[in-house]
């Protein structure tokens, strides 16, 4: 597996002119080398790869990536990078330019081997990461498959009385019983008005349940290092009419970009499909965020479902990505609705199984 994912940064090395890369940011190093420790540098060659790590990792950087060579760092870190190109005879090396800070920079041109040059770059190997290997799929599917039972076993507890963090905290506990590592971004549950929030967060003592209030809830499943997304609005007793139009536009978008959303398209025109439609429905100026975004080591990855996304930026074939619109009104509420897919040239897999029609999460709510 890492094999296949070194074969793919070696080539574009040779599009870039560089003889090594040098690997500093953590999720990247775990990508390529399936370390997984907080302390780790890899420097890849055409034929050679080493990774630098201390004395705390060193075994276990050799047990889960024994294709590397290993650098023990026994003083600072640009002296034991500085080794590991010595013993790689590197003379170009690319670096991730938005990982690596100014002083570590720095540090590295001074303590680097005589006729090293430096190049930065950026995103290369986040790019790569964007197109999902099948076993990387098959995590995702894992974790999405807990995440969906997970709400299945939570929703019933969501009734009038019970606080937006009291429900973060249930969620993830059962998350974990289900065998998640944990959830893959701290849990949204936002009641009421704080649903107009895309990115609101509980904290204790703060809102709780109230019939007729709207509950917004943000999460998914940790596996194996790879992060699951879903989102569902719900309401406590029988929606009203203003609920059900802004319900009804969230996810008539979601079924229009999901029919649609091929491999290939460009990421603004993903974005597009749903956010055309809210317009025609006058909620253009209520769905702020972008349409979706990858997943997989990291919560958000590329690609980018967005109108703000590159104007050469598609979406590449066999890319997980979220597909999430959302209406926001201040001082009413907020009906966000997530998806997250496989994509592929004929159109994509919805991997989320959570049923979605308004009627169905209608809370009952004991009162």
């Amino acid at each position: 597996m890492t094999q296949r994912r070194l074969s793919a940064l070696r080539e574009r090395m040779r599009d870039l002119g560089v003889d090594t890369f040098l690997v500093t940011n953590a999720t990247n190093v775990r990508y390529l080398s399936s370390f997984t420790g907080s302390n780790g540098t890899l420097v890849i060659t055409d034929d050679a790869q080493f990774i630098v790590t201390d004395f705390r990792y060193f075994e276990q950087a050799a047990h889960e990536a024994p294709d590397f060579q290993m650098v023990r760092q026994t003083g600072g870190l640009p002296n034991a990078i500085a080794e590991a190109l010595q013993l790689a005879g590197s003379r170009r090396v690319a670096f991730e330019a938005d990982d690596v800070t100014v002083a570590l920079f720095d540090e590295l041109q001074r303590h680097a081997p005589q006729g090293v040059r430096f190049e930065p770059t950026r995103e290369v190997i986040i790019r790569l990461r964007a197109v999902k290997d099948a076993d990387e799929i098959e995590t995702l599917r894992r974790a999405q498959r807990i995440t969906d039972e997970a709400f299945e076993r939570w929703v019933a507890l969501v009734q009038p009385g019970i606080t937006e963090a009291e429900l973060a905290w249930k969620l993830e506990v059962i998350l974990r019983e289900l065998g998640a590592q944990g959830p893959s971004f701290d849990i949204i549950v936002a009641v009421g008005d704080h649903s107009a929030l895309p990115h609101y967060h509980p904290v204790p003592g703060d809102r709780a349940v109230r019939p007729n209030d709207i509950v917004l809830v943000d999460f998914g499943a940790l596996v194996d290092g790879y992060h699951a997304d879903m989102t569902r609005t719900l309401y406590v007793g029988d929606p009203d009419e203003r609920f059900r139009e802004v319900y009804n536009a969230v996810l008539e978008a979601l079924h229009h970009a999901e029919t649609h959303l091929r491999a290939g398209m460009s990421s603004r025109d993903a974005d597009a499909l749903a956010r055309d439609l809210l317009t025609a429905r006058g909620f253009g100026e209520a769905f702020g965020h972008s349409l979706g975004h990858g997943v997989g080591l990291e919560i958000h990855e590329f690609p980018r479902l967005s109108p703000r996304a590159a104007e050469d930026e598609i979406v590449p074939a066999r890319s997980v990505v979220t597909i999430e619109p959302g209406v926001y009104l201040p001082g009413w509420g907020g009906v966000r609705i997530e998806d997250l897919a496989v994509v592929h040239e004929d159109g994509v897999e919805i991997l989320t199984r959570s049923p979605k029609a308004v009627d169905f999460w209608k809370i009952h709510a004991a009162y």
